[in-house]
């Protein structure tokens, strides 16, 4: 083996289709467990198995998953270990996952059958498979070639070649219903060029058949979603709607209808930058691996150049943060039969231009989502249909590595001079006397002025303008205590807990004001550091900084609870159940939505 690369790599088109809230996951063919270590940031509680023939890249496997087996998958089916796992357990995964494995099988269709009777009902069989249709495979076939590769469409272990049809058709009769299929076009140069010389061929086929042709002969692999389904009577025809991400519905043109999930589509407007990874795109990434279900993300200034009526008949629109509402784009919403939801994570009242406008956005829409009950309390008064929905973390790092060096302080947030500026001059005092102690300050600048502590003139502070979201975890990690300083007043006891979240998620150890410990206290008790006032505030600062093993275990203690209790994929489904119970009762919302809104009539 010339190196790890080849079985150390993430197919984002499988990736996509995993369920995020699986609870046991089978993958066949896992090589280095890439994919699984990649999942273990969105579920780290999920079990995950693999089969791996090669050695290498088993043992490597071994490290990031529950378990892998360094055996070729048909030997392991044959397997006792597998006879007594069937015997015993019976159908037990959410997922099976087979990619680029099948093509180098003896049997693949017994497999595959073999491998569905473990499946869970509802379960999910994942796979990539090479298609021996792609133009390049023709172009060498007609000059007389086959070469011998070492990976890809050539390469010199397949034991099977397959189209869309033929792979279809051994899914299909494995007893999957397929749900999805991807085709990979990684646009080589050349396609153009071999459509010009067969163009004669094609013609004869007629217009539809060989736009067909053409389209499969681009695709170099297709990922299929499969599912395991039980007969409901309820049948689906492929492409009943159109899909708002670049995922294509399946159309093998087998002339039969498929049995599937309910057909959901979700298009999330964002207003807001800041808000819109924790509330709107974590969430409908993890919303999408839900069959059946399509999303897409606008920002509000691109949407509002949409007409609605180019959206899926019945979509639901979420509208984030969003202070003025176009009257008659939301009229021409309701009228193509769209399910409106506002999405909010402050305090209705301090937001800029709600009150003025009477709460538009949040009359104006069948229901509302929010972040914290006291949001929820006040916008009951202006729409009865509300849902809270607590903000979770998406992926979850690993632990950190904790080890000697400065003592890094973080502080980040925008708007807060009222919180800080009580702890301001008590903070100054600390720092004068711990030389070694570093500050690093995102956004806020009249903070980041106000550090001066008097005394050490090789004090080290560093800012950071607003910056992406990747950058901000990134800074945090690199932080061994957070500040979290919230006073006491109506907009801050609507606050989230989004920022004690994070600051967990990365190993980092908050130092906050009672209220904001109020929104955590309940739950995990251990998991942060608190002060009731300036005096106090100085005692426990100073401990933390002097207490490096107290630091960490607290540290420690927050992230198992995040880990067990506050990962979006234990929670990303109740959002898809609250939508799908709303959809079901449009026409009594939109009467209601009526009689409160005089101008949406």
């Amino acid at each position: 083996m010339e190196s790890m690369g080849y079985f150390d790599r993430v197919n984002d088109d499988i990736f996509r289709f995993v369920p995020t809230d699986s609870t046991c996951i089978l993958e066949i063919g896992c090589g280095a467990g890439a994919l699984a270590a990649e999942f273990a940031k969105l579920n780290p509680r999920c079990e995950w198995h693999g089969v791996e023939p090669n050695a290498d890249a088993c043992r490597q496997a071994r490290e990031r998953m529950t378990s892998a087996e360094p055996i070729a998958v048909e030997a392991w089916l044959r397997s006792q270990t597998w006879r007594l796992a069937r015997e015993s357990i019976g159908p037990q995964f959410d997922a099976i996952i087979a990619g680029d494995v099948l093509e180098h099988l003896e049997d693949p269709w017994s497999v595959v059958k073999e491998l569905v009777e473990h499946l869970k009902p509802h379960g999910q069989f994942i796979a990539s498979i090479p298609n021996s249709q792609h133009w390049i495979v023709l172009s060498m076939l007609m000059c007389g070639e086959w070469p011998r590769q070492s990976e890809g469409l050539f390469d010199r272990t397949h034991k099977h070649l397959f189209t869309l049809k033929t792979a279809t058709e051994m899914l299909v009769d494995a007893g999957l219903h397929v749900f999805d299929v991807v085709p990979r076009d990684w646009g080589e140069e050349g396609i153009e060029d071999f459509l010009i010389d067969i163009n004669g061929f094609l013609r004869r086929l007629g217009k539809e058949r060989s736009a067909d042709i053409i389209k499969q002969m681009r695709s170099a692999q297709y990922v299929f979603r499969c599912i395991k389904l039980p007969s409901n009577g309820e049948r689906f025809i492929p492409g009943h709607i159109k899909p708002l991400t670049g995922l294509t519905r399946f159309d093998a043109n087998l002339g039969m209808p498929v049995d599937a999930p309910r057909p959901v589509a979700i298009m999330a407007i964002t207003a807001e930058g800041c808000c819109a990874r924790p509330r709107i795109i974590e969430p409908m990434r993890m919303i999408q691996t839900i069959p059946g279900t399509r999303c897409g993300i606008e920002t509000w200034h691109i949407a509002r150049n949409y007409d609605p009526e180019t959206l899926p008949r019945g979509s639901i629109i979420i509208q984030q943060r969003h202070r003025a509402i176009d009257v008659s784009w939301q009229r021409r919403a309701l009228d193509h039969g769209c399910l409106l939801i506002a999405e909010i994570d402050d305090h209705p009242a301090f937001l800029e231009g709600m009150a003025d406008r009477d709460f538009a956005p949040l009359r104006m829409v069948h229901a509302v989502q929010c972040s914290t009950e006291p949001i929820a309390d006040f916008a009951r008064r202006i729409n009865p249909y509300i849902a809270v929905f607590p903000n979770q973390i998406a992926e979850l790092p690993p632990p950190r590595e904790y080890g000697d060096g400065p003592v890094r302080i973080f502080y980040g947030a925008q708007n807060r001079r009222k919180d800080w500026e009580p702890i301001m001059p008590t903070m100054n005092r600390v720092l004068r006397d711990f030389a070694s102690v570093e500050f690093q300050v995102i956004h806020d600048q009249e903070f980041f002025d106000a550090l001066q502590p008097d005394g050490p003139d090789d004090f080290v502070k560093v800012f950071t303008p607003f910056c992406e979201y990747d950058q901000y975890r990134k800074i945090l990690r690199s932080c061994d205590i957070a500040l979290l300083p919230l006073e006491s007043n109506a907009f801050n006891r609507s606050k989230s807990d989004i920022k004690f979240l994070e600051c967990a998620a990365e190993g980092v150890t908050c130092l906050m004001s009672e209220l904001a410990a109020d929104q955590i206290r309940p739950h995990a008790n251990d998991a942060y550091r608190c002060y009731c006032n300036k005096i106090h505030f100085d005692i426990v600062l100073r401990d933390l900084i002097k207490n490096a093993s107290g630091r960490w275990q607290t540290a420690e203690i927050a992230y198992t609870y995040i880990r067990d209790h506050r990962m979006l994929a234990d929670h990303f489904r109740k959002r898809y159940d609250w939508y799908v119970s709303l959809l079901d009762r449009r026409d009594e919302l939109t009467r209601d939505l009526f009689e409160r809104t005089s101008e949406m009539r």
